[in-house]
């Protein structure tokens, strides 16, 4: 089973349906937060907030468990005059907020709502509303479990944690601390797995930092995988007992009750079988690429720790900046419209297309250490996402030459080799055929040799601003080096658009074209005069 864990999205609701497309998964876990904020402009979220901390002074021997609507509700009824008028207005607020939360939820189910195939859900955390009365009841796992395929999952909400500027009296803050609820939903459920929004840190014994309710149950029942909510700074995997924990990294890169933010885009992969841990990747979304950050896997005690992406590991580690050069502007407008074109389609992405993105992906990683170089682009209804059942796949085959390829991938045997290799592995499972072969050594020549009327270089760009990536790490570093000269890469996305205008143009093109349509129509999908205009803009009609 492979599930993808991320915590803490605030809000970045674009960057969670990026996650959604362009990963694939059994199952996906969110924990809360949620939403960023519980209004729709920075001026009354900042005034609401402003409310609280006046009430809150002014009452500074209140019981822990009061809110500031019950202070609110006790300065109306004892008192007049300017702090009457505050207590009302905050009241009036929080009712508002809660309205506000309500329809942003509703959002938030929208997105969630284009995977309708893989099951999605979503745990509170202590900013958020008890999510049993929002458009998300039917994905919330709080105080609740669920078993999918043969891995059992607990969760738990909230957190005793109040967040300035959003309501208390109807939040998730007041997070559960009598034992014998997570006892009984742990022994009840059988779980192998507990999933909460509460962060919890490694046990030192030297310097003990707050060690969770959460973790000293999961130890003591001999858990396998505790998967705790954001930190603010990056944790590890670590083991403790025989129990797993991971930490998220924040996905919305929010740290502090102030607003600061880091890169987000953080996010867990992790492959179970039954209740064994096999794997464990660290990734990062940056724009609508996935990047293999670091991968943990369980040994003995601890976890055989290899890093993929050592500069966005450092850069998460100790909080700097990473993405400034690694942020595309597509220059070509040609591949603009085909970007827009494409995200629509993907809004009703296929099963049938993520069974055969996997294929590929399992037989890449199949192929053995000897062919770790090898990575694939995807092109036609797999890459737009509406592949079906009996759709054949056209993709690009990405290489690494070395001494077998000099500087000509015609006469290269290698490709031969690895698409052979490919298609023993797949066997009849996925009909697929290159439309082309790019040696990566040479297109890091010419990157290197600012050489924009590279003939390789040209398609790369191309492939890269089109197509649908398999086993992204081996191109990520590729790009990552492009993407930091935006001088060569712009030209070499002009010089393409001759080329591009004239694809256009094609009878296969138009003809693929007009079959991505008709399935779309076959599922009851309307086409938005927008999206067919652009179309007909890209066909050259």
């Amino acid at each position: 089973m492979k599930l993808i864990y991320c915590a803490d999205i605030r809000g970045e609701f674009a960057r969670l349906y990026v996650l959604l497309k362009e990963t694939i998964a059994d199952m996906y876990i969110i924990s809360g937060n949620l939403i960023d904020m519980p209004f729709y402009s920075d001026e009354k979220f900042s005034r609401y907030k402003d409310l609280q901390d006046s009430i809150k002074l002014s009452n500074s021997t209140i019981d822990k468990t009061t809110t500031c609507e019950d202070l609110a509700e006790s300065v109306i009824a004892d008192s007049g005059g300017k702090e009457h008028s505050n207590a009302r207005e905050l009241l009036e607020l929080s009712e508002a907020a809660v309205q506000t939360m309500l329809k942003k939820y509703t959002r938030l189910e929208v997105i969630l709502s284009t995977k309708p195939y893989i099951p999605v859900h979503v745990i509170p955390g202590c900013a958020d509303l008890p999510l049993c009365d929002t458009a998300l009841t039917g994905r919330q796992i709080d105080l609740t479990a669920l078993t999918e395929a043969d891995v059992t999952i607990a969760g738990i909400g909230g957190a005793d944690v109040r967040i300035p500027g959003f309501p208390e009296r109807n939040s998730r803050s007041h997070y559960p601390r009598h034992d014998f609820l997570i006892s009984e939903l742990l022994e009840k459920n059988s779980a192998s797995v507990l999933a909460g929004a509460i962060p919890c840190a490694p046990r030192h014994e030297d310097n003990p930092p707050p060690f969770s309710l959460l973790s000293n149950f999961c130890v003591e029942n001999s858990l396998p995988l505790l998967l705790c909510g954001k930190s603010d700074g990056f944790i590890a995997p670590w083991i403790s007992g025989t129990t797993i924990h991971i930490t998220a990294p924040s996905f919305s890169g929010f740290i502090g009750e102030h607003g600061d933010r880091r890169e987000g885009g953080f996010f867990y992969e992790i492959i179970l079988d039954g209740r064994i841990i096999q794997k464990i990747m660290l990734k990062k979304i940056v724009t609508d690429r996935i990047h293999d950050i670091a991968e943990f896997l369980p040994q003995g005690n601890g976890f055989t720790v290899s890093v993929i992406d050592n500069g966005r590991f450092e850069a998460l580690k100790s909080g700097d900046s990473y993405e400034k050069n690694s942020v595309r502007t597509l220059q070509s407008p040609e591949l603009k419209l085909f970007r827009d074109i494409r995200n629509f389609f993907k809004i009703h992405q296929t099963k049938e297309t993520e069974h055969k993105v996997e294929t590929l992906a399992k037989a890449l990683d199949s192929l053995g250490d000897e062919y770790r170089d090898i990575a694939l682009d995807l092109v036609g209804s797999t890459n737009i996402g509406i592949a079906q059942k009996g759709s054949d796949v056209d993709m690009v085959l990405y290489i690494r030459g070395g001494d077998m390829c000099l500087d000509d991938d015609e006469i290269c045997s290698r490709f031969d080799e690895v698409e052979q290799r490919i298609r023993d592995i797949v066997g009849d499972s996925c009909d697929f055929e290159l439309i082309d072969r790019v040696n990566l050594d040479l297109v890091e020549e010419s990157i290197r040799n600012r050489d924009c009327e590279s003939p390789v270089l040209q398609r790369f760009v191309v492939y890269r601003g089109m197509c649908r990536p398999v086993n992204y790490r081996v191109i990520a570093p590729v790009e990552d080096m492009l993407n930091a000269d935006e001088f060569l890469r712009s030209e070499a996305e002009k010089s393409m658009s001759e080329y591009l205008q004239v694809f256009g143009t094609t009878k296969d093109t138009n003809r693929s074209f007009d079959k991505y349509q008709t399935r779309l129509k076959s599922m009851g999908v309307e086409i938005p005069q927008v999206i067919a205009d652009k179309i007909r803009m890209f066909l050259q009609k």
